[in-house]
């Protein structure tokens, strides 16, 4: 098991993943640790590729904070009906929402972003357009616990909570 202070990700084949946390400093700080590490020639992030390029623009302004807002349509689920807002498509109830997406210094992906502008690579969004379920739940450990067993042994504890 490698020191808790090493960089991690995971291996498979050519790509190198590294697990991340949303909206963390310390997410982010391994990014940039991992960055160093590999020396990746291109840089891919799961993410919309209709959202890639306000992200580019949004990480070119930090440390001025940007926010993101988008609207994605997706069916519409028995509490969506209580609000009436609802467009019926082939059959189907669809309803459309608005989605906020802050970029901020202390997030992963605006850390692999920089890291990419910087060293002048290609970046990548190979996410697919998908809605994702409106309540967000992020079952993990407190992120700051990453300095204090590593990276490796987080993703570890996550890996088995989920």
């Amino acid at each position: 098991m490698p020191p808790k202070n090493e960089p991690f990700w995971i291996e498979v084949k050519q790509f190198y993943l590294v697990p991340v946390c949303h909206h963390s400093m310390e997410f982010a700080r391994e990014v940039e640790r991992a960055f160093r590490a590999v020396q990746p020639q291109r840089v891919a992030l799961e993410l919309a590729p209709f959202l890639l390029e306000p992200l580019q623009k949004a990480v070119r302004r930090l440390p001025r904070l940007t926010m993101l807002v988008y609207e994605a349509t997706s069916e519409a689920s028995p509490e969506d009906a209580v609000l009436g807002d609802l467009e019926m498509r082939q059959g189907r109830a669809i309803v459309k929402r608005t989605h906020l997406l802050p970029v901020e210094p202390s997030d992963a992906f605006a850390e692999a972003t920089r890291c990419a502008q910087a060293h002048d690579l290609p970046l990548h969004a190979i996410d697919l357009p998908i809605n994702y379920k409106h309540e967000h739940f992020d079952g993990v450990p407190d992120a700051a616990a990453i300095t204090a067993i590593g990276p490796k042994a987080f993703y570890e504890l996550w890996n088995e909570k989920m």
